[in-house]
């Protein structure tokens, strides 16, 4: 068996000749215009970050972990949130283009990354 990656010199390659082969960006990069404008029912930006207690649901089962924060929480600056009457401690459905899910609303500053609706 191979070892290695399943590249042409089986390492990690940052430069990737098959895709410039192709027609393709070689390096990763970023484009203002591979951004796709989120539609007008999706106005707020959705981030997201680790908790200190577990990362997404992982570790949710463990007792001492769950105590530490007792529900899944969405932070939302107080801009974003009192034209929506949410305050801290209320509970939100968060929905995207792909499902929704409910969490607590916690106020903070700043904003987010992705389209969501929250309700």
């Amino acid at each position: 068996m191979p070892r290695g990656f399943p590249t042409p010199t089986r390492k990690i390659e940052i430069y990737s000749e098959q895709l410039c082969d192709a027609g393709y960006r070689p390096i990763p990069s970023f484009e203002p215009g591979d951004l796709v404008p989120a539609p007008s029912s999706f106005p707020l930006q959705l981030g997201n970050a680790k908790s200190v207690a577990f990362c997404h649901s992982q570790h949710r089962n463990i007792k001492s972990l769950r105590r530490l924060m007792l529900d899944p929480i969405v932070e939302l600056s107080s801009q974003d949130a009192a034209p929506r009457a949410i305050a801290t401690g209320d509970w939100v459905r968060i929905t995207t283009k792909v499902g929704s899910t409910v969490a607590r609303a916690k106020i903070v500053p700043g904003r987010g990354q992705l389209p969501i609706s929250l309700k």
